[in-house]
């Protein structure tokens, strides 16, 4: 199960030179939050996309990082 305290590591993460070799679409919840307070999310189907894509950005870093 993933938690948030997960998803908040993952934003640390991303100073870790490898993350932007595993992850090749990188998003974090302040580009969320950006993206909520300008309006750039047609639906909620984009928002759940996104935050959708920070869960499997994790999966697929911390898979390969700890083997």
């Amino acid at each position: 199960m993933w938690h948030h305290t997960m998803i908040i590591t993952l934003i640390i993460c991303r100073t870790e030179p490898e993350y932007y070799d595993i992850v090749s679409n990188p998003i974090d919840m302040l580009k969320v939050q950006h993206k909520l307070k300008s309006e750039e999310y047609d639906d909620i189907e984009q928002l759940a996309a996104d935050v959708d894509l920070i869960v499997e950005n994790a999966k697929a870093y911390y898979s390969i990082s700890i083997h």
